[in-house]
């Protein structure tokens, strides 16, 4: 019974302070787990959220008329941007030259591709697939989704057709050489594009390791002006349906106001 003589009102105070900090350090390993855990869980329902309308019929159908026109357009011209890396195409200055040639043909309801012709309201549709891909980069880029969640779930959306445009819009970026009327795009579009590149050119565990990066990036800002005063005065120069003749003009633009009325 001599080990009772060692126990001593000090040294019951540290056992019992050393007790009190394992108890502590467990209950914050547990909290940080079920912390970490439903953070998990939120990423991937807002994720799911997000996926839902990119699996639309209208959706997908708006993007296959894109690509559709995109790739006759490329053929009649000889050159492609589409199915191909940003990062290299953004290099070449012919690029810049064939996607202005693309963006005048979207922006101007007033002219058709000699060859290809044109989707009706191609540009109306070009947005609803832009603005439904910015929202669920956008929301990975702020955490409330997660890269690592859209990469697992990439099968499920057509991120392959995606590729045919792309470069398209993000050459939009490239304000020394405005390629666009009124669009320029700086969002976080970019940050899905490339998941999708590594995706579809190196394979399911480089873009998973791209995904990881992507989540663990901080906040990125951009002090650049979306808009510049020239392009503000090309924009209220264009010349859109509402200005054609009454004989060509399509039921669907009878309420345009005129000078007359």
């Amino acid at each position: 019974m001599r080990w009772i003589s060692n126990i001593t009102v000090p040294r019951l105070a540290l056992a019992f302070q050393a007790f009190t900090v394992a108890i502590l350090g467990i209950s914050a390993l547990v909290a940080w787990s079920n912390w970490n855990a439903e953070t998990s869980k939120r990423q991937t329902d807002a994720t799911l959220r997000y996926f839902d309308p990119l699996m639309d019929r209208d959706y997908v159908r708006y993007l296959w008329e894109v690509e559709e026109f995109t790739l006759c357009f490329e053929r009649a011209a000889g050159k492609h941007v589409s199915y191909e890396r940003y990062a290299e195409v953004s290099r070449k200055p012919e690029s810049l030259k064939l996607a202005k040639g693309w963006w005048e043909l979207v922006e101007n309801a007033d002219k058709d591709h000699e060859e290809c012709g044109k989707p009706m309201n191609i540009e109306e549709k070009l947005m609803i697939v832009y603005g439904r891909l910015e929202a669920l980069a956008s929301c990975a880029r702020q955490k409330l989704c997660s890269f690592a969640r859209i990469q697992d779930m990439i099968e499920a959306i057509d991120h392959l057709t995606l590729l045919a445009i792309s470069n398209y819009l993000l050459l939009t970026r490239a304000y020394d050489t405005p390629i666009s009327r009124d669009w320029t795009l700086d969002g976080a579009l970019i940050d899905l594009v490339e998941l999708a590149e590594k995706h579809v050119f190196e394979g399911r565990a480089a873009a998973t390791a791209y995904a990881a990066v992507l989540d663990r990036r901080g906040k990125i800002t951009d002090g650049q002006p979306a808009i510049k005063p020239e392009a503000i005065e090309a924009i209220r120069n264009k010349h859109t349906r509402c200005q054609r003749p009454a004989v060509e003009a399509s039921s669907e633009w009878r309420h345009c106001v005129t000078a007359e009325r």
